[in-house]
């Protein structure tokens, strides 16, 4: 299974800091994923998303994580399945979305930035993830209703 981790850095300081977390956790995940690993972080040294990447559904680099959308606006990091990923595939095709990859983890990206946090009552699977949204400098984050996928987040004000 993947990893996931991020940080949203409210302070705005030491950029090499929190990069290098980021990149420490992903190398402490890297037994959940050894099949890839990733870091992004946006240019306004805000939101840092590390991924350590279990190939299953595409075994393609094209869906490595954290994944942007061709607008470069959206980044996700993604933990799980979505099971009903192929039917919510074929309904965005039919909106007018386009895919590069065979992924449910651009399944979801693409459905968040299509239908917003609503996406989420068309899920059907075990997940937790994080996405990002450049131009509003916000975070969503979401896990299944089970709790099946772990996702734990803290808000530290010593940074």
């Amino acid at each position: 299974m993947c990893g996931i981790t991020g940080i949203v850095n409210f302070s705005n300081n030491d950029h090499n800091y929190f990069y290098e977390t980021i990149k420490k956790i992903n190398v402490n995940l890297n037994y959940r994923g050894p099949d890839n690993t990733g870091i992004w972080y946006d240019k306004n040294n805000l939101c840092y998303l590390g991924h350590t990447r279990l190939s299953i559904i595409d075994l393609s680099s094209r869906s490595n994580q954290p994944m942007i959308d061709d607008s470069k606006k959206f980044v996700i990091t993604f933990n799980g399945e979505i099971y009903n990923f192929l039917e919510l595939r074929k309904t965005l095709i039919k909106e007018g979305i386009n895919f590069r990859t065979k992924s449910d983890t651009e399944v979801l990206l693409l459905g968040y930035k299509h239908y917003g946090k609503n996406f989420l009552e068309l899920i059907d699977g075990m997940f937790a993830f994080a996405i990002y949204d450049i131009d509003k400098q916000s975070l969503f984050i979401a896990r299944d209703r089970a709790g099946e996928k772990p996702l734990y987040y803290i808000l530290n004000q010593k940074f």
